[in-house]
């Protein structure tokens, strides 16, 4: 089961860049296969450095995957030091009672950062020093319990998110059987609408494919009908005369 079959992710991006708006935090929402659907308020440090460097964007890569799969059953939200320095969070996202993907936030300190192993990384990998710690910088520092009210909040939204969806998913079946059923009856009335060829004497109806069928057989396999047998007075007077008083 595919996060992109089953929610829609431009609402989720609405809902994202509202939460960003009003908390500064940054968002995403990244499947179990690292591919990101919805993204906000990401850092500098992150779309201008870490995620363009083909090295360091692997690095992330990897700790999206990782960070997913240390997702247990049953944990509310995991806490994870990304490969290149910084604190992500991860929410399991569960739709159907599948965990489809992970609703993020992160790019965050619990303290302040050790500027020396950034001046390393930048080195290491040829960044503008000047502008990468400027943008080291601008990364925020919350505190732990600020982070824990706030992951109480994420973990209710992801609930409240994996529930709509599921509710959704079940109304658009319901409406897609409905369709359905729809389509046969009109299919039902169009084959019982204009002329029917009826055999003047025998009774018997013409099929779509030509042949010749009892009436009650045809009615039956068009309709919901079903029949019973008997005879009417004016038969069976004609067939029964010796029981007619």
């Amino acid at each position: 089961m595919k996060l992109a079959e089953l929610a829609d992710l431009k609402e989720l991006q609405k809902l994202c860049e509202s939460f960003t708006a009003f908390t500064n935090a940054v968002t995403a929402i990244i499947d179990l296969d690292g591919n990101i659907f919805t993204s906000t308020g990401w850092r500098d440090i992150c779309t201008n450095f870490h995620r363009v460097n083909p090295h360091t964007a692997l690095r992330c890569r990897e700790s999206d995957t990782v960070l997913s799969e240390q997702i247990n059953n049953g944990d509310t939200y995991k806490v994870y030091k990304c490969k290149n320095g910084l604190i992500d969070v991860a929410v399991p996202l569960i739709i159907g009672n599948q965990h489809v993907a992970n609703f993020f936030t992160g790019q965050f300190f619990f303290e302040k950062p050790d500027k020396d192993y950034f001046i390393c990384q930048a080195e290491k990998f040829g960044f503008d020093k000047k502008s990468y710690m400027d943008a080291l910088d601008r990364v925020p520092v919350y505190s732990e319990e600020y982070i824990f009210k706030m992951m109480n909040f994420l973990t209710n939204l992801a609930r409240v998110i994996g529930e709509s969806e599921m509710a959704r998913k079940k109304v658009e079946a319901i409406r897609e059987q409905l369709i359905i059923e729809l389509n046969n009856s009109e299919k039902k009335i169009k084959t019982l609408s204009g002329l029917l060829p009826i055999c003047a004497s025998c009774k018997k109806i013409r099929n779509d494919e030509g042949y010749w069928e009892q009436i009650e057989t045809y009615v039956s396999e068009h309709t919901e009908a079903d029949f019973s047998h008997s005879i009417c007075p004016d038969c069976a007077k004609r067939l029964y005369p010796e029981l007619i008083i």
